[in-house]
């Protein structure tokens, strides 16, 4: 059973009875993140990622990926998320219809509605634009910049 207690958020009976324990993400529990959220070497590079300067409470820019919600709220510990997803890269793959592993975007029909918001975030947000198109408003509200293809690259 899920219960709704934010507008963002969905939990599981099992973790309000736990006091909402969150997960922390480890060398031993990277296989099971991958499994359970379609990723694959996307998780690899969180960990280092995590080990080499963390996530936990921040509030975390990600530039040209969108990792899952559950994922970096319930593994990473982020305080809030957005993720900026270049609209080019977004236009070929729909073209291709071949999306990434652990896509978010493979779901959305409408990519308008993923704009900036006069400078407001949610607790997770994801924003179609390249990066240099940041407004200048987002520019202190971020603990935290993050890029799998800093990693890959």
């Amino acid at each position: 059973m899920r219960i709704r207690l934010s507008q963002d958020r969905d939990f599981t009976l099992e973790s309000i009875q736990t006091g909402l324990m969150r997960n922390k993400l480890t060398q031993a529990n990277i296989s099971e993140c991958q499994a359970k959220f379609n990723l694959s070497y996307h998780v690899n590079f969180a960990y280092l990622c995590q080990q080499l300067v963390g996530f936990e409470g921040k509030n975390v820019l990600e530039v040209g990926g969108s990792l899952p919600r559950e994922f970096v709220f319930d593994y990473l510990n982020v305080k809030s998320w957005s993720a900026i997803e270049s609209p080019d890269y977004e236009t070929f793959i729909r073209k291709i219809g071949k999306y990434p592993q652990g896509s978010t975007i493979s779901n959305i029909e409408n990519f308008s509605e993923f704009n900036f918001k006069d400078g407001r975030l949610d607790e997770y947000n994801l924003f179609l634009a390249n990066v240099e198109d940041l407004p200048e408003e987002y520019y202190q509200k971020y603990d935290l910049v993050f890029s799998i293809a800093a990693f890959e690259h």
